[in-house]
């Protein structure tokens, strides 16, 4: 799936090892109802929450003044 939607990437080498840490504290952003209604997962948009708009519009929602 990554292959068709970016062909021009490169797999990186991977090490076999335990040796990985999380990049930093987790910011949990929750949908809601119209969060829901305006990015619907139709089973072929796969990234459809991974795009820059969702995030955007879920941090206004939270943290907006």
């Amino acid at each position: 799936m990554v292959k068709k939607n970016l062909p021009q990437y490169k797999e990186p080498h991977y090490v076999y090892s335990q040796n990985y840490m999380p990049a930093g504290v987790p910011v949990v952003l929750m949908a809601d109802a119209d969060y829901k209604s305006k990015f619907v997962f139709d089973g072929k948009n796969v990234f459809v929450h991974h795009l820059l708009k969702p995030y955007v519009d879920l941090l206004d929602k939270h943290y907006a003044k």
